[in-house]
């Protein structure tokens, strides 16, 4: 097979001095490459035109340009000659590779042989860390399952993506799928000195090379692993030193079983003190070959569990969303000392230490010490904020379930909120 070279960015944001600034590192280090791939936000949403601006800087290296677009690029429309949206022209050959492009659409392509992969979001659980908030959850994994079940089909030689700012510039291998984040390019020290990252990626004969390098980068020793790295002026620990909890994996996950049964059971007050319930079933399929170790699985069965409560809620109610924990202690103050909006952790001390039950805001705290439980709140009508009208509080408990609810939750039953209790069938990983 013929040796294959790409030059790989993401996370611009429309900064064309970034641009600019990739363009003089590239030429002064003399690299060369067959063709630039960029895993979105390449303009940003306020001024769309500078998306455009930062592709015509790019054509400037006379490389062939595919890209697929980001969060941040509402409105990109504009491409320069030699740019391709690979949502738009579909799959691509790059000489014995097939190129497959997911940026706003991720309905799978029928293909064969070698893909390579180019999205702006990472998998879930790989290279993925950050903030993400969705109704259902506010968590630190910003990749989508999606994804995972593309590569799952695909089964791509290599994965290249962005998003993820603090994973950028580090790459995994894992089952056959190397996954290099590129982000982000943009990213400037306080004398305006650019030191975003890219990557140059090899391929020549089914294996892949990943080269790492920082805008204005200089080489110097890394003061834990001692390697001579490519990293910022002002950095003394490379990368990979610095996301070493990101990089492990875990033998066997993949020979797990994938396809499970979700049971969802849903706890709540009859009439007459009585307690009844509903069970929903649902039939996944795990991505396995794409989770790195037994963490990441639990959190991606968590995960999992917490979007098919919300499917629940929302197929029932006109509006769900899960409350922050943050917010428990302005919306639930302490019944015994009235405080409002003090820490999470000072609150739950303090209810550790308290022998006092005196109602919900107690229940609520009380069982979050015992479990790994969320509170969500639905509503039936929506009319403005004002016209809000609650109808309904629900417990999510994504722990580990037990036969039946303790005194906390049946006490919280009792006061007009509904328990949701999951069970993972095979259990896998006990998630807990």
């Amino acid at each position: 097979m013929k040796e294959l070279k790409v030059l790989a960015i993401s996370d611009i944001h429309g900064k064309e001095g970034a641009a600019k600034a990739f363009v003089r590192d590239v030429r002064k280090r003399g690299i060369r490459a067959d063709y630039l791939l960029i895993a979105g936000d390449i303009g940003c949403p306020e001024k769309p035109e500078r998306g455009s601006k930062v592709l015509s800087i790019l054509g400037n290296l006379k490389l062939e340009i595919y890209f697929v677009k980001g969060n941040w690029d509402i409105g990109l429309e504009c491409a320069p000659p030699r740019t391709h949206n690979l949502d738009e022209e579909g799959p691509i050959k790059l000489g014995e590779y097939l190129l497959v492009g997911h940026g706003e659409k991720f309905d799978p392509y029928s293909v064969k042989g070698s893909v390579l992969l180019l999205t702006h979001y990472p998998p879930y659980g790989i290279l993925d860390r950050g903030f993400k908030y969705e109704p259902y959850h506010r968590g630190t994994h910003t990749g989508l399952i999606n994804i995972n079940d593309l590569i799952e089909r695909y089964r791509p030689l290599l994965h290249i993506f962005g998003h993820s700012h603090k994973s950028g510039g580090v790459s995994l291998k894992l089952n056959g799928t190397t996954y290099v984040n590129v982000a982000r390019l943009d990213r400037f020290i306080r004398n305006s000195l650019c030191i975003g990252n890219y990557s140059l990626i090899t391929i020549r004969e089914g294996e892949v090379k990943v080269e790492h390098f920082y805008i204005n980068g200089v080489y110097k020793k890394c003061s834990r692993c001692n390697r001579r790295v490519l990293i910022p002026p002002s950095w003394n620990i490379c990368k990979e030193c610095m996301m070493s909890d990101e990089l492990s994996v875990e033998e066997g996950i993949s020979s797990l079983r994938g396809e499970v049964e979700l049971e969802i059971e849903e706890i709540y007050p009859s009439g007459g003190g009585t307690l009844s319930n509903k069970r929903l079933k649902v039939r996944l399929k795990l991505p396995l070959t794409t989770i790195r170790n037994s963490l990441t699985l639990k959190e991606l069965i968590e995960d999992t569990i917490r979007k098919e409560a919300f499917k629940v809620l929302t197929g029932r109610h006109k509006v769900a969303f899960s409350i922050p924990r943050d917010l428990l202690t302005y919306l639930y103050p302490c019944p015994a000392d009235g405080s409002v909006g003090e820490p999470l952790i000072v609150r739950l001390f303090k209810c550790k230490r308290c022998r006092e039950n005196r109602g919900i805001p107690c229940n609520i705290f009380k069982a979050l010490l015992k479990r790994k439980v969320e509170l969500f709140w639905a509503f039936d009508s929506v009319r403005g904020v004002k016209g809000l009208v609650k109808h309904r509080n629900y417990v999510l408990v994504t722990g580990k379930r037990s036969d039946g609810c303790d005194r906390t939750l049946i006490a919280l039953i009792k006061n007009g909120f509904r328990i949701l209790t999951a069970k993972v069938d095979p259990p896998l990983f006990e998630h807990s």
